[in-house]
């Protein structure tokens, strides 16, 4: 079975902006999370078989390396992971979120 793992940015909301925009769009509800890996508050969907959308500042660690390095100016990221075909084209189409990469596995 083909996974689709997802990365998309946001230029010009913010994480919370973003995480209601998507939350909208999928009809889904988010849990606002904390982890020290992914630089402090963050939100999190997750669904039947291992369906997650992950609403993350892309902010510099401890030694000051990005979560994403390679979109360097884009604060807010959106991980979409493991998503049915509808939930991947609702997302791409929405207004104020660019995908950036997507990886099949």
């Amino acid at each position: 079975m083909t996974e689709q793992f997802d990365l998309y940015v946001a230029p010009a909301l913010s994480a919370t902006q973003v995480a209601d925009l998507v939350a909208r769009a999928l009809a889904i509800e988010f849990r606002l999370h904390n982890s020290g890996y992914l630089g402090g508050d963050y939100f999190r969907w997750q669904g039947d078989h291992y369906a997650e959308v992950e609403v993350v500042v892309n902010s510099p660690d401890d030694e000051g390396y990005l979560l994403e390095s390679e979109v360097p100016g884009m604060q807010v990221l959106v991980f979409a992971s493991c998503l049915d075909d509808a939930a991947n084209e609702t997302l791409r189409g929405l207004d104020g979120i660019e995908l950036v990469r997507s990886d099949l596995v």
